[in-house]
């Protein structure tokens, strides 16, 4: 392919990207809760790109959301754990979270990695993806606690169920919004490549 067709490529994930970032605010769940309008933009750039590692098949791009999904749940599951142990590991005045939450992170990975050997829940990069941004979201405001030296210090979202959902609900429906947009990218770059690639003889 000349780099004249090429060109056009680059050109119409431009306008496809252009399109995301415009509708990205309209995005259910876009609040301030969870950064707002920008950061599910990001999620659904980050899941629109996932789409592709996964290998570019509506199957897959089902298998990119449950895989989000589980890391998900693996996240809530080790903060609740985490939160839990702590005190135990420390005292009720000076809980131990950096322990707490290494043997949380240990336990939790256990059956979360055994997910590969379950069909459709077996795109392991995309269970730590989806982990990774979840941990990240549930950082970004929320409550004030007392670091070690005694300050106050801003340290996330409460780690409560409806906390919980006000993230996971908005990452999962920006994780669908990436997975459509990766299958209409493979839809109209496929159709072009074909339409500009001259036939076999």
């Amino acid at each position: 392919m000349s780099f004249g067709k090429f060109i056009i490529i680059p050109i119409l994930l431009g306008v496809q990207a252009a399109i995301l970032m415009l509708i990205g605010k309209f995005i259910p769940g876009s609040t301030a809760a969870v950064g707002g309008p920008g950061l599910l933009i990001f999620v659904t750039f980050q899941a629109w790109a996932v789409y592709f590692a996964a290998g570019c098949t509506p199957k897959n791009g089902v298998k990119v959301l449950l895989a989000y999904a589980s890391g998900i749940a693996a996240s809530i599951a080790i903060m609740l754990m985490g939160d839990a142990m702590a005190p135990m590991l420390g005292s009720a005045e000076a809980p131990n979270y950096y322990l707490s939450y290494a043997l949380a992170v240990f336990i939790i990975v256990i059956p979360a990695i055994s997910l590969e050997r379950v069909p459709m829940f077996d795109f392991i990069p995309g269970l730590f993806i989806g982990s990774g941004m979840f941990f990240a979201i549930m950082t970004l405001g929320g409550t004030v606690g007392v670091n070690e030296a005694g300050e106050a210090v801003k340290i996330g979202i409460a780690h409560d169920m409806p906390s919980f959902m006000s993230v996971a609900v908005p990452e999962l429906i920006a994780c669908a919004v990436g997975q459509v947009f990766g299958f209409i990218t493979v839809l109209w770059r496929g159709a072009y490549e074909k339409a500009v690639t001259p036939a076999a003889s």
